[in-house]
């Protein structure tokens, strides 16, 4: 009798650790506490290693100006094993915030600096900058013992006057191979470039713009 309730216990726990496992595996990234609120966010089906939350009662049309508040660093414990220098991890969160108000200015959104009608808050935190090395090709499942390096973040655009949450994401990318592979975070820079371009295209299709 023993024995089989000791067997039944090791059955149970077996199945618990498995199913936690698939849980882990389907949930995506996980969230560092940035987001005013991770229950709402889906994954994305168009975009691997996202998840997002859009508010069905706040379209994107009726806002065109931005507040852009500067760029977080809010490294998850894999963020962490990198080991990044802080300077650099400054200069790649300012170039993060520059890049957004680089290509927002281009679709010509405004940037702001007060809370008003049309105007939307960016928050943007970097979890996690993975730099390109070159690694133990035996040790790796990297092809040509590569490792591309990529980024991990967490984003919400926050409505100005209301406070209410218009968009939450929370994105993990890999690099690709390519000229940006030749640089220490080239790839890592390209993943946020894509998320920039990603928010200002939807913009710009909720606008009914088309860029050149």
């Amino acid at each position: 009798m023993i024995k089989l309730n000791y067997k039944i216990k090791l059955f149970i726990g077996s199945l618990l650790i498995i199913s936690g496992l698939s849980a882990c595996a389907t949930q995506g990234p996980a969230g560092t506490g940035f987001l005013s609120d991770y229950s709402k966010l889906q994954n994305n089906p168009d975009f691997e290693g996202s998840r997002v939350y859009f508010n069905p009662d706040k379209s994107l049309k009726k806002y065109s100006r931005f507040i852009i508040n500067p760029v977080q660093v809010r490294l998850s414990s894999r963020g962490k094993m990198w080991d990044i220098k802080k300077n650099q991890l400054h200069a790649i969160s300012q170039y993060v915030h520059d890049q957004f108000v680089t290509e927002l200015k281009k679709s010509n959104y405004n940037i702001v600096n007060t809370p008003g009608p049309e105007t939307l808050i960016l928050r943007v935190a970097i979890t996690e900058v993975a730099p390109t090395k070159m690694i133990d090709p035996h040790r790796s499942l990297m092809v040509g013992g590569i490792s591309l390096g990529g980024a991990s973040g967490e984003a919400e655009l926050i409505d100005a006057l209301t406070g209410e949450v218009v968009i939450a994401a929370v994105e993990s990318q890999k690099g690709e191979k390519g000229f940006n592979a030749l640089t220490e975070y080239g790839n890592a820079k390209n993943v946020m470039d894509r998320w920039v371009k990603r928010l200002v295209i939807r913009m710009d299709k909720e606008h009914g713009k088309t860029r050149g």
